[in-house]
């Protein structure tokens, strides 16, 4: 005799499509990301595979040699002292994470015009939104805590007052990308939240000058941020709130900056069906993991420990600098006002 299981009334492949196709274009509109060798800010290092093993990824670096070059004496014969090529070690560290679970009844389908095949389409194209929406989330506190633990934080701009405002203007993204000196020129992208991008429209919206204000809102899109494109997130991680007004975070971003693996692809469970409710339950699930590392910075993983969470890797303390030159990291941060924080 047949039983009929769960997986003849549901395929858990229709919704782990849905769930791919939702990531895949997200990732696609997110011009952000890309593979190596792209000059994306943020690398997808591998397409997703299963690689449950260890907790970190440690990848070997040079460090650059101090006094490489210098003056020879023509008139000496003295001797000289050698140098030495060091190395460090860049450490990405890995977060499991989860999806659900969900419960949908069965009569969902009898009482509704939703159907079955419906309401899994619907939850996989939320899960793969949800999924890069963590892992953005997961990028965004991990480069400000790494940006906070440089030495000296020579790429931390801080122009937030708790009693003034002080904008996004032209002027702060100039000082902003001032802080990666001449590497500036190598920065990709700025991220700013929509109250911060207003900001910037409304600036120059009274600029003054012809045509900047029709050149500048056309689309909505702000055109000209000294040669580095502009996008907005509204991301939780890139407002904190604090005495008087909020702040608000402005990351400036360089080729390969960030660097992501996917260890555990999304994977959704097979539905299970509870039948100790009044009602008949399906319950949903997915997990999937991912690890993630900054350039020129090592997690410290003797201080924040394994699978940290979104705060864990927000603080300076669980990063270390492996680099021999603050330019070395390609990012930056700005803390400033937006007139609707």
């Amino acid at each position: 005799m047949a039983d009929t299981l769960p997986s003849d009334l549901f395929i858990p492949e229709v919704c782990a499509e849905y769930a791919r196709q939702a990531f895949v274009e997200k990732v696609d509109a997110l011009r952000l990301i890309g593979p190596p060798g792209s000059g994306a800010p943020i690398t997808l290092m591998n397409d997703p595979v299963f690689s449950a093993e260890g907790q970190y990824i440690e990848m070997p670096v040079y460090k650059r040699i101090a006094t490489f070059g210098a003056r020879r004496d023509i008139t000496s014969v003295s001797g000289v002292t050698d140098l030495e090529m060091t190395g460090g070690s860049e450490k990405a560290v890995k977060v499991h994470k989860r999806l659900g679970p969900l419960s949908i009844s069965r009569d969902v389908g009898r009482v509704t015009r939703a159907n079955q095949d419906q309401a899994m389409a619907e939850i996989g194209r939320q899960a793969g939104e949800a999924t890069l929406t963590l892992m953005r989330d997961t990028i965004f506190n991990a480069v400000r805590g790494a940006i906070a633990a440089m030495s000296g934080t020579p790429h931390t701009l801080t122009l937030w007052s708790a009693t003034a405002r002080t904008n996004l203007t032209r002027n702060v993204i100039n000082e902003l990308l001032y802080k990666l000196g001449d590497s500036r020129k190598d920065m990709k992208a700025i991220l700013c939240r929509s109250e911060s991008k207003r900001d910037l429209v409304d600036e120059y919206l009274g600029a003054g000058v012809t045509g900047i204000a029709d050149r500048v809102t056309q689309d909505g899109v702000v055109r000209a941020s000294l040669g580095v494109s502009l996008d907005e997130v509204d991301a939780a991680a890139l407002t904190t709130a604090d005495a008087g007004f909020d702040k608000s975070h402005i990351l400036a971003l360089g080729p390969d900056a960030v660097r992501v693996w996917f260890t555990l692809p999304l994977f959704v469970y097979p539905l299970f069906t509870d039948l100790s409710k009044e009602q008949v339950l399906d319950r949903w699930r997915a997990d999937f993991d991912y690890a993630i590392g900054i350039r020129g910075m090592a997690y410290n993983s003797g201080a924040g420990g394994a699978n940290p969470t979104d705060a864990a890797l927000l603080s300076s303390a669980n990063w270390t600098g492996v680099y021999s030159d603050a330019r070395e990291v390609l990012l930056a941060e700005a803390a400033i006002n937006a007139a609707a924080l």
